[in-house]
């Protein structure tokens, strides 16, 4: 029994001095010196003050006007809604809420880190014609829910860049 527990804990140092971690994890000493600025057209801000949200969340020090050694752009959200399925009366059961985002990574110096990127998020609910509220509420859970995987999408791919 005392051989198995020194095993574990002989390999769990090992695996945490090599640098291991989770997939998907975020480094949060990475994204030191990271400010948040909101370039897109539309002027909702809705991801930009998600994304300070989280950083302030992880206890990153947020970086005030011309202090950040990186500027993370956020140059636009936007959510498409797409039937998916529809019921014997031509109505639809179904819809696919899509999310997008576009963001680029600038250095203090105003070299570009991380060229513009878009990525997205899907998932899909149901409409329930009977209960139409509760599917307008279900939408905007759903919208929230993408909304924070782009912000870790975002987040673990401004980690990934060196801060110097």
């Amino acid at each position: 029994m005392i051989q198995r527990l020194l095993l574990a804990s002989l390999l769990l140092i090992l695996v945490a001095g090599c640098g291991y971690r989770l997939a998907g994890s975020i480094d949060s000493t990475s994204l030191a010196g990271t400010r948040v600025v909101d370039a897109s057209r539309s002027g909702g801000g809705e991801l930009a003050w998600s994304l300070e949200q989280d950083l302030k969340l992880r206890g990153v020090p947020a970086a005030a006007e011309g202090e950040g050694r990186r500027v993370l752009r956020v140059l636009g959200e936007t959510f498409e809604r797409r039937p998916l399925t529809l019921t014997s009366e031509a109505r639809t059961a179904e819809y696919e809420l899509v999310g997008r985002a576009e963001f680029e990574l600038l250095g203090g110096d105003g070299r570009v880190l991380i060229p513009t990127r878009s990525i997205m998020a899907d998932g899909v609910y149901l409409r329930d014609s009977a209960r139409l509220l509760g599917s307008s509420q279900e939408e905007a859970r759903l919208r929230s829910e993408i909304r924070s995987e782009l912000v870790r999408r975002i987040l673990i791919a401004v980690s990934a860049v060196d801060p110097s």
